[in-house]
């Protein structure tokens, strides 16, 4: 009855979690005591790590973290201190003469007939006076059952893997590996860990003086799987390299009965076989992963880290007139910053300015991206006043002939200017702009023949006025 209700918890959490029951060539369930029905509150609490159960009239424990029990914690409790070799629990058996623990669990499908299989367990020691061999992996059509009798052992059973007869296994600092194989009868649905042998027949090693043999055994990762199925090894992807603030996926399998466990800079607990990272420097990450068999291999992947991110660029050197702007740098990101100093130390903000020296000068840029990285560049902005003189004629006919009727400037820098036009007697006759041009009237009527006087203001640039004068013959 006690291993039906333990086998309905198992598939009660199989039903609100499917990745709890994943498998694809281990056949045990709960190989390594991960999935657990409550937490330890005492010893002989097997049943919690369902679906394995105690087959006997002993008190076989489990260990795990969030016990509310410390005795019953990992990776230190009542029968020592060892860390899980996968995950966070594991299982652990008493051993002192007759009174002998087993552990024991339904297999997630029948074996089949003539068919090899790879079978094995880790231990490890925990706190005891004497160490032993024996300690074997039993595979049976149905669950056993202990006689009543204290006294009663199972050496009726014959297990199909074994520790060799006379090694005692003492390491209680390392998982030891108990494995071998063997041709399934066929039909064989249960499995079951222990010693299963008299005492006689068992090799006890003295660890410390004791009035008799007394031992205890952490029990972790157990597997039983077809010897032709194909274990893969670590594979953490080819070495790449990324632009920074990109993402970049890791690893090449992810199979549901594998344990990946990734170290690397940010990656914290990830057990997933592909992983998605985002490095901002160059970056090596190893994979530890685990098959269906419990084997580790190790293998790592390195991912080089370029910053993709535009540089700096002022633009070209130029040259511009006096009072002319122009307009430098290329870029204007939101998320990046820019600061422009020239020579004579003013500093502008932005990735597009105008600007209007008043000399020739250089610019210099100094941009952060939005990764924090600096860069800079420069641009010359020659000064030059670029000033085209007038042309004034000094003389003019205005007779209605058709040549040189008009008081004309000929103005090639195309200023703004004003020029007044005044007799002899200082009077002025005319006033106009570039717009303008002189018939030779005051008005509406024709001066005489004579001299006249003319005074042309010109703006060269908003910061810069020019003064012509000088005299002007009519001639008729």
């Amino acid at each position: 009855m006690k291993a039906v209700i333990t086998i309905l918890l198992y598939f009660l959490l199989c039903s609100h979690n499917l990745s709890y029951c994943q498998v694809n060539h281990n056949l045990v369930s709960n190989p390594s005591f991960e999935i657990h029905f409550g937490c330890p509150t005492n010893q002989g609490q097997l049943w919690k790590a369902v679906p394995w159960f105690n087959p006997s009239y002993r008190t076989p424990d489990y260990f795990h973290p969030c016990a509310t029990d410390l005795l019953m914690t990992t990776p230190s409790n009542s029968a020592g201190f060892q860390k899980p070799r996968t995950g966070i629990a594991y299982s652990g058996i008493f051993i002192e003469g007759y009174w002998k623990e087993y552990i024991c669990c339904e297999l997630n499908d029948t074996l089949k007939p003539n068919i090899n299989y790879c079978l094995g367990i880790y231990v490890s020691m925990g706190n005891a006076f004497y160490s032993l061999d024996k300690l074997g992996i039993l595979l049976t059509n149905d669950s056993i059952v202990r006689p009543t009798d204290p006294a009663a052992a199972l050496s009726y059973y014959t297990p199909q893997v074994e520790n060799p007869t006379g090694v005692c296994i003492s390491d209680s600092l390392n998982w030891v590996k108990i494995a071998g194989t063997f041709t399934a009868m066929g039909g064989e649905k249960f499995i079951t860990i222990g010693v299963f042998a008299d005492d006689i027949d068992i090799t006890y090693c003295e660890l410390t003086p004791w009035l008799w043999p007394r031992t205890y055994y952490y029990i972790d990762d157990v597997f039983l799987y077809e010897c032709t199925d194909t274990l893969s090894i670590a594979d953490a992807g080819a070495d790449t390299g990324i632009c920074m603030g990109d993402s970049v996926l890791l690893g090449t399998t992810e199979f549901p009965d594998y344990y990946y466990t990734w170290t690397g800079p940010g990656i914290t607990n990830d057990t997933l076989g592909k992983i998605w990272v985002s490095p901002l420097v160059n970056t090596t990450y190893y994979l530890v992963q685990k098959d269906f068999a419990f084997n580790e291999t190790i293998d790592s992947i390195t991912i080089t880290v370029t910053n993709c991110e535009p540089t700096a660029y002022a633009g070209n050197d130029t040259a511009i007139c006096l009072g002319d702007s122009v307009r430098i740098g290329s870029s204007a990101f939101h998320d990046y910053q820019y600061s422009w100093i020239n020579s004579v130390n003013d500093t502008v903000h932005g990735g597009l300015i105008w600007v209007r020296p008043a000399e020739t000068s250089t610019w210099h840029l100094i941009q952060t991206d939005r990764f924090g990285y600096l860069s800079y560049d420069s641009i010359l902005i020659e000064v030059d006043d670029c000033f085209k003189p007038l042309t004034i004629p000094n003389v003019f006919t205005p007779n209605n002939d058709g040549l040189n009727d008009q008081f004309k400037i000929e103005n090639p820098g195309k200023y703004p200017y004003r020029i007044t036009i005044y007799s002899r007697w200082g009077f002025p006759v005319f006033t106009g702009n570039e717009s303008s041009v002189w018939d030779g009237k005051f008005q509406h009527k024709e001066l005489a023949e004579g001299v006249l006087f003319y005074l042309i203001k010109v703006w060269i640039n908003p910061d810069k006025e020019l003064v012509y004068n000088g005299i002007i013959h009519i001639i008729r």
